[in-house]
């Protein structure tokens, strides 16, 4: 260590002392042919995990051509490519490993444990990051070597690592049990919804307040409006255009199609079953929005995506925004709140009730539409219904492609729900 480095210096405990890495360590400099070591290991960048330390895997270092650097158990490697991903490492057994990576070796004075975790703190990680430009940077030794390290005495060293792991193995245990919450209340979440859609969760309920029609005149009812509004709206369009509607002209609606109840579990006494088109809007199609969405337009029109329409949840983070030409093409899937969106191409199981606040959105190809009947408020009961897990387990046995998959708007029409007097 050189004259420049400082004992005690201002605000350092007793002890410590103040000096830049390249008085420190000073990387291991030895390139080998991977054919000279063949029961070796071999790490590259890829086998590292950002931010985390962690290894991920190996390949045997016979399959390399190039020459590589050598490494020893305990040794650091940091990858000095895109440095702002922080590759970090610590293996414990010999190896080979890519020439992006820098070698630290263990030395007396700087434990390489000690090392690993200040070359993944916050600040050395921003210090490395700010170091070159580019759409791939890359730092040398030379360059990070000049990052001031406040260095505790080698005893001390071996105690800050110590509590450093005792209390990553603690936040691992906490990650480990959340991770079980968790399963466990998607597993109590699921259950809840299957209860429901089937019945069980309100059959108390049921008891003491017996309903006052069966659910088949619920039905009934949602049926008449649905035709009804139907035939509003044609009437509409005909006295917009200056016409006068043909003869015959109600025989154009199209009667939704009832579902196959065969093979189907029994329901609550006075519940029916009923198809996602029973339930729709006879006038606003159960069609996907949007094929080409473009580029994103700062003040264009918010338009759901699958990675948006999560199961019972919207994440609005990163909604993206078309071109209003483009959306007014598309003026079908314009949302207007109440709505069902579902997640019908690509990463599969999303569903939500449109909330208010999402009105104007519009909607992409990877997602379908479904507006029940306004006037019955069902639109809530149908997102949980389809988000149930037997429903969800009946859409996925009913996918299309390998690579890449989907389900059919008209499989999405038919799936059927019970339905209960007071949905």
């Amino acid at each position: 260590m050189n004259e420049q480095r400082r004992n005690n210096g201002d605000g350092l405990p007793k002890g410590w002392a103040e000096a830049q890495l390249k008085e420190l360590a000073r990387p291991r400099a030895e390139r080998v042919s991977p054919a000279a070591t063949p029961g070796f290991r071999f790490i590259g960048l890829e086998h590292v995990e950002a931010r985390t330390m962690r290894l991920l895997d190996t390949v045997p270092a016979n399959q390399m051509k190039s020459s590589a650097a050598q490494f020893r158990a305990g040794d650091v490697l940091y990858g000095r490519l895109r440095p702002y991903l922080n590759k970090v490492v610590r293996p414990d057994f010999d190896g080979l490993s890519s020439a992006e990576f820098i070698v630290f070796p263990d030395t007396p004075q700087l434990r390489s444990s000690f090392l690993q975790y200040r070359l993944n703190a916050a600040d050395f990680v921003s210090f490395a990051s700010h170091l070159n430009e580019g759409d791939r940077p890359r730092v040398d030794f030379d360059q990070i070597g000049n990052f001031t390290i406040h260095l505790p005495p080698e005893p001390e060293q071996r105690r800050i690592i110590a509590k450093i792991e005792e209390l990553f193995s603690d936040l691992d245990a906490g990650m480990a049990a959340l991770e079980r919450v968790r399963l466990n209340l998607n597993r109590y979440r699921a259950a809840v919804l299957k209860a429901a859609v089937e019945g069980r969760l309100t059959e108390k309920w049921r008891q003491e307040h017996p309903p006052a029609e069966p659910a088949s005149k619920l039905l009934e009812r949602i049926l008449i409006e649905r035709r009804k509004k139907w035939e509003q709206d044609q009437l509409a369009k005909y006295t917009a255009a200056g016409k006068l509607p043909p003869k015959n002209w109600r025989e154009a609606y199209q009667e939704p199609a009832a579902p196959d109840t065969a093979n189907l579990p029994d329901l609550p006494v006075g519940w029916c079953w009923a198809t996602a088109a029973q339930l729709a809007d006879a006038t606003r199609d159960i069609t996907y929005g949007v094929i080409k969405l473009g580029a994103d337009v700062t003040d264009g029109v918010p338009t759901l995506r699958t990675s948006d329409v999560r199961h019972l949840r919207l994440d609005l983070r990163n909604v993206k925004r078309v071109g209003p030409e483009i959306a007014s093409e598309y003026s079908r899937t314009l949302l207007r709140g109440g709505e069902v969106v579902v997640a019908v191409r690509g990463t599969l199981g999303g569903v939500v009730y449109v909330p208010p606040e999402c009105a104007g959105y519009n909607i992409s190809r990877e997602v379908a539409m479904l507006a029940p009947l306004d006037s019955f408020k069902i639109g809530k009961f149908v997102a949980y219904a389809i988000g149930s897990e037997p429903l969800q387990h009946w859409l996925l046995r009913r996918t299309r492609g390998i690579a890449y998959t989907g389900i059919n708007i008209e499989t999405l029409t038919t799936a059927r729900s019970g339905v209960s007097c007071r949905s």
